[in-house]
């Protein structure tokens, strides 16, 4: 019955973790949703900038560690620090490509439905790294980093951006520079843009805080049922 109940707890924090999630794209349909995509991306860019490939540790980075980002630490648009894989070489190796908060990022190559998916760095991180399959976006002043974020994982932005990437394998497609400032984007006024940045602190505060409680929700779980197997419940 005990774990019973903490399987539903995990269940309801999962699901309160996907509708926050699924909240901003709402509002930001409801706000935005009439906003003509007559720019181009690269006018509101000042720079594209790539990560390194080097030579990786099967596993994550330990503490004190560098790691190197994996595809994975941007793929749905939510920024994981720790999908990574350690380097043990020299960290001097890595500093043009040290991720930072507030950086910008999007995979340049992954399949077809997940290419070009792009996160927002929303916290501080140390001694990690951009691979080569990421690019970090240096926007102008015209681009609120949450709007864009929040714009380029809508549904007709994915489909945009699939549509100019290129690749000659059928499971993963490449979406190189060049093409990649071509794109038409809408850009709203720059004080509607903060607008909803600002509606969205707070959602993101609350996912931050779900996002805690289904952790120790699963631990709990599994110290649960690790007990029930000794039966010691």
């Amino acid at each position: 019955m005990i774990l019973d109940q903490a399987d539903a707890l995990c269940a309801k924090r999962r699901t309160q973790l996907t509708h926050l999630d699924a909240l901003p794209q709402a509002i930001f349909h409801e706000m935005f949703a009439h906003t003509d995509a007559s720019d181009i991306l690269g006018e509101h860019l000042q720079a594209i900038e790539t990560g390194i490939s080097l030579s990786c540790e099967a596993r994550g980075a330990a503490s004190g560690e560098w790691g190197i980002l994996k595809l994975s630490a941007v793929t749905h648009g939510i920024f994981r620090a720790e999908e990574n894989k350690a380097f043990l070489g020299d960290p001097a190796q890595l500093r043009r490509a040290e991720v930072h908060r507030d950086d910008i990022l999007m995979t340049r190559k992954n399949t077809p439905e997940l290419v070009g998916h792009v996160a927002l760095v929303q916290e501080e991180v140390t001694h990690l790294a951009l691979p080569d399959l990421v690019f970090r976006l240096r926007l102008r002043d015209t681009l609120d980093p949450f709007y864009f974020q929040t714009l380029m994982m809508s549904p007709h932005m994915r489909r945009a951006v699939r549509k100019i990437a290129g690749g000659a394998a059928a499971s993963m497609s490449n979406i190189s520079g060049a093409r990649l400032r071509t794109l038409p984007i809408a850009v709203a006024d720059i004080t509607k843009q903060r607008g909803f940045a600002k509606t969205c602190e707070g959602i993101r505060t609350q996912r931050d805080a779900v996002a805690i409680g289904v952790r120790q929700a699963d631990a709990l779980f599994s110290s649960l049922q690790s007990r029930a197997f000794r039966g010691e419940l």
